[in-house]
């Protein structure tokens, strides 16, 4: 097999593509038994309780957001893996790993956002530096790209505005681990599972803690 330069890499896949040979991320398939079925016992839950609007419509959302964003969440992690076991040389398995990553930040903020409306509250504060804001700040980043490359805020040696490499997610400005993408997803999949049934949300809220 061909082997390519660290330098030609750099410069046509992402940033320290090199710099590892190996890599941990969190497994979150079979965190929540129920997590490919929550929009459908959604569905069946409506048939004998049911939120009233316009929670039922953020809830809807919510489960629909969060499913994908774990469904995402693991075709990333599998490509990833694929990629750095492959000896960190294809550019297509990379293409194919940062475009989920990349779905991943949207799908996982927009969910976040949804159950903040909600509850009417914020998902972080300003700048905080929570693993929130970071992902925020990558998700920004993904949203705005081609203003970005458009504006010169890309260096010279810059493939694209958020790559990953051994440890997670990262821009220029701002990093998020693989293991806070975890946490985060396992947040919301707290609110899910709760919320995946009207008739017992609250009280597993509670017993949640939350």
């Amino acid at each position: 097999m061909v082997q390519y330069s660290e330098y030609f890499l750099s410069k046509q896949i992402g940033p320290n593509v090199i710099g590892f040979s190996s890599v941990e991320i969190p497994d979150m398939s079979g965190v929540f038994s129920q997590a490919e079925y929550w929009v459908a016992n959604y569905f069946l839950s409506n048939l004998t309780s049911s939120y009233r609007m316009p929670m039922h419509a953020y809830c809807r959302l919510f489960l629909t957001r969060v499913s994908f964003a774990y469904e995402i969440y693991d075709q990333a992690r599998l490509k990833t893996i694929e990629f750095v076991d492959g000896g960190a040389q294809s550019p297509s398995t990379y293409s194919a790993a940062i475009s989920r990553w990349e779905v991943f930040l949207g799908q996982t903020w927009h969910a976040l956002e949804t159950l903040a409306k909600a509850w009417d509250g914020r998902v972080h504060e300003p700048k905080d530096g929570s693993k929130e804001f970071k992902l925020h700040e990558l998700y920004n980043a993904i949203k705005h790209a081609e203003d970005r490359i458009k504006e010169g805020h890309l260096k010279e040696d810059d493939v694209s505005v958020v790559w990953f490499d051994g440890n997670g997610l990262t821009s220029r400005k701002i990093s998020m681990s693989y293991q806070e993408a975890s946490e985060i997803l396992y947040e919301l999949g707290v609110y899910a599972d709760a919320l995946q049934n009207p008739a017992t949300a609250i009280k597993t809220l509670e017993d949640a803690g939350l």
